[in-house]
């Protein structure tokens, strides 16, 4: 199955990607609050080529396995690391874009359709929210930590102008998380797809047997 193929298909399903975590150098950075501590997060500009190779995954889905020494490159990759929020923005070098698959993290894009904005950020909430022995309690408590730093650090890029605020999209635990009763939850990936000269944005949220729900994010969010 082709790039195109698969990031293109109605019933894009499952995608798993395998990729090297991000660096640590940063230009700069934000401090915002997780669980109502302060916490300095690292932007870090690590947009970059890779070849991403495709493969049938043990579930069902698909496995996407990215390589960005590998250059030239067929597609645009943005890594994740823990506490950091990698920034890049896309355009014509190639028509395909993915990132690190998100278990607890945010995505963000932005800007025109023709060279938008990409973010992937984390927040390791567990680290900041106690375990009081209520396991109910505690799932709150992290939701609200995350929602509280996503909300906070999307403000915070816009302000330090590392994103435009014009077409701001954001994808947080909790939009990816609405069918977890139904058993949709991991692998969620984000990908997207050039043409016309145009970026859209796409977030798949996987189920057992390689089954998923994928949705537009960007320019338009169609929520589960």
């Amino acid at each position: 199955m082709s790039l195109a193929t698969l990031f293109t298909a109605a019933n894009a399903k499952g995608i798993t990607v395998v990729g090297p975590l991000g660096g640590n150098n940063a230009p700069g950075n934000a401090t915002v609050k997780c669980g109502n501590q302060q916490k300095t997060v690292a932007i870090v500009q690590q947009l970059t080529m890779a070849t991403v190779t495709e493969s049938d995954h043990i579930t069902g889905g698909k496995t996407l396995t990215v390589d960005p020494a590998a250059l030239p490159g067929n597609c645009y990759w943005l890594p994740w690391n823990s506490w950091r929020a990698y920034v890049g923005q896309l355009g014509g070098a190639s028509d395909y874009f993915v990132t690190a698959n998100l278990t607890g993290c945010g995505f963000y894009v932005s800007g025109p359709r023709a060279n938008p904005y990409v973010v992937h950020a984390n927040c390791s909430a567990a680290e900041v929210v106690d375990f009081g022995g209520n396991v109910k309690t505690y799932t709150d408590d992290l939701e609200a930590a995350r929602m509280q730093f996503y909300g906070q650090l999307g403000a915070e890029l816009v302000e330090q102008h590392v994103i435009p605020s014009a077409g701001l999209q954001m994808l947080r635990p909790e939009d990816y998380g609405a069918k977890s009763a139904q058993g949709y939850a991991t692998p969620v990936s984000v990908f997207g797809r050039r043409t016309g000269g145009n970026w859209t944005i796409y977030y798949s949220v996987g189920g057992r047997a390689g089954s998923a729900l994928t949705r537009m994010l960007y320019p338009d969010f169609e929520r589960l």
